[in-house]
């Protein structure tokens, strides 16, 4: 199935729902607001095809030699390009797509996993909870468009300014990549392994392979279903809220405390009043 035709159906994806963690109102403008095509877009497009189908790469893309994106030159270009239904990429977005591409294929770990597999493939599914505890059931239709799917595993592609395990950890749970994998593993519906592949945007373009363990599967499912029956809720009312309502307390997260003991440390001595004498 291509890209338009995945689009077009009528069900729920990640990439979407998981907006829903941030608030409702942000999930609801996602499904009005057509997304924007950007750079940023537009090189992820490219170097997952010179990543997963490299022998359609020339045939998708081109690139494009001049100094500034308008004018005459520019204008007569991009026509063209669309006519033939090929993304243009500067001079520079097309040699980093390549670059990255050879990165991940020549790694001996990477590189076998992105091979024997089928690109960009489509998963349909229904979501069911069944009544209890006297609150209806339901059933919410979801999709998903997995980045390589080989028969013995999942694999998915992260380009990353730091793919080293502190840093990337460190995204993957901002980005709700934990999720993510239980999301499209339960909706391929065969427990395969899942893996990330990341790869560094900047020399050394160093790559690095994480398989998401059972922990963070249980913590990814979890986190979904929670966010699909909040979306089943919000749909039954018609009722897509922002952040809390009214006044709400400014509190920073546990990490931003020192330790008891990285106080002693310090030498401070707190007053009763919880000043610093």
């Amino acid at each position: 199935m291509d890209r338009a035709d995945y689009d077009k159906l009528d069900a729920v994806n990640w990439s979407k729902l998981k907006l829903l963690a941030r608030s409702p109102a942000h999930y609801r403008n996602a499904l009005l607001e057509p997304r924007e095509d950007t750079d940023f877009l537009r090189l992820g497009r490219a170097v997952h095809a010179a990543v997963f189908e490299p022998e359609t790469f020339e045939a998708r893309f081109v690139r494009f030699g001049g100094k500034v994106r308008r004018g005459h030159e520019w204008d007569d270009f991009a026509e063209q390009a669309a006519a033939l239904d090929r993304t243009i990429l500067t001079a520079d977005q097309w040699a980093d797509a390549t670059v990255l591409a050879d990165a991940v294929r020549l790694h001996p770990v990477a590189g076998p996993l992105v091979r024997g597999g089928r690109p960009e493939h489509t998963l349909t599914w229904t979501h069911k909870v069944e009544p209890h505890d006297h609150l209806p059931g339901y059933a919410i239709a979801c999709k998903g468009r997995v980045d390589y799917l080989r028969p013995d595993c999942i694999v998915d592609l992260k380009t990353t300014r730091d793919a080293s395990p502190d840093a990337f950890g460190r995204q993957m749970f901002n980005l709700l990549g934990h999720g993510q994998a239980a999301w499209y593993r339960d909706g391929e519906g065969h427990a395969l392994p899942f893996f990330f592949v990341a790869v560094e945007k900047a020399p050394p373009y160093a790559v690095q392979v994480y398989e998401v363990g059972a922990d963070l599967l249980d913590m990814g499912r979890e986190l979904y279903r929670d966010l699909l029956g909040r979306l089943h809720a919000c749909r039954a009312d018609d009722s897509w809220p922002g952040y809390a309502e009214g006044i709400a307390p400014l509190e920073f997260p546990r990490w931003a405390f020192p330790f008891d003991d990285d106080i002693s440390d310090l030498g401070l001595d707190f007053g009763a009043e919880g000043a610093a004498q």
